[in-house]
């Protein structure tokens, strides 16, 4: 299941990205024409979606796989948080965006609760 949920984080990640690098207006609201972050921040979330589509493509239990997929749930966390209390004069649909990143959020903590080995307690 882990490598499912990376394979739809990277799949948002990458048309987000897109979607922000061609048309960021779509997503951010400004009176300043600074069209060089939304870009930067664009090719930032173009590598982390590729980054998702390569380990969920070359996937395998391990330590790095499982630190990836770590900090990857914990960014969609993050951003969930930071969305929501973000402020509609910044972002266009900051609520909208919190629940896609927390949806995403609540599929990867389920992929990872239900790859936890079981331990046995010896009595």
């Amino acid at each position: 299941m882990k490598k499912w949920a990376l394979l739809v984080s990277g799949i948002v990640e990458v048309s987000g990205a897109i979607i922000i690098y061609f048309n960021p207006d779509t997503i951010f609201q400004s009176d300043i024409p600074i069209q060089m972050i939304y870009r930067l921040y664009a090719v930032t979330m173009l590598i982390l979606g590729l980054i998702c589509l390569l380990t969920a493509r070359h996937y395998s239990d391990n330590d790095l796989i499982s630190h990836i997929f770590l900090t990857v749930m914990f960014f969609h966390a993050v951003i969930t948080t930071m969305l929501y209390t973000a402020d509609n004069s910044e972002l266009i649909a900051p609520l909208q965006a919190s629940i896609t990143h927390g949806i995403l959020f609540v599929m990867f903590l389920f992929a990872y609760l239900s790859d936890v080995k079981k331990v046995k307690v010896s009595e």
